[in-house]
């Protein structure tokens, strides 16, 4: 842990205490979230939660370029490579096929109630990107429209996320 870049738990941190939210900024890098000094600010959101208490971790490298298979290692906890995964065509689409357990299925199954809120780039997690459902009660994307700025999606998924949580 002295080395991972985490930031410090209080010496009385219990797991069960606490509901998890798991952020990702897979499609937006973090250096252009608000979190990031000399960011655009796109992302006051974020700020919100961490000005309320959320862990940030700041030094987040990833897998791959690919959201496929960038994500796919962050449920499966393990590299792209160890997992079982088929990409198709077009080295973005595909899916992260059973066989490991996925991060949402162990929360599940110790109880904690699981969902996810994202963006929904052309819709890609219901045609282009699958397999990441598995273990997740409810999930909701945001969709944007080619060429149609959506200015509130940081503010409504993070809405979403909170109506969850509560």
């Amino acid at each position: 842990a002295e080395h991972s870049n985490f930031p410090k738990l209080p010496d009385d941190f219990r797991l069960e205490n606490y509901n998890v939210l798991l952020v990702s900024s897979e499609a937006v890098r973090f250096d252009k979230t608000a979190l990031s000094e000399g960011s655009d600010g796109q992302t006051p959101s974020l700020v919100r939660m961490k000005e309320g208490g959320a862990y940030v971790f700041e030094n987040a490298y990833s897998s791959s370029s690919g959201t496929l298979h960038s994500i796919s290692a962050l449920l499966g906890m393990t590299f792209t490579s160890a997992l079982k995964a088929e990409t198709y065509q077009k080295s973005w689409h595909g899916e992260l096929l059973p066989g490991r357990k996925q991060v949402p299925e162990i929360f599940e199954a110790a109880g904690y109630d699981t969902f996810w809120t994202s963006h929904g780039h052309r819709d890609c997690f219901r045609h282009h990107v699958l397999g990441f459902e598995r273990g997740l009660k409810t999930q909701e994307f945001f969709l944007e429209e080619k060429d149609k700025p959506y200015p509130h999606m940081d503010s409504d998924i993070a809405d979403a996320a909170i109506g969850e949580l509560e």
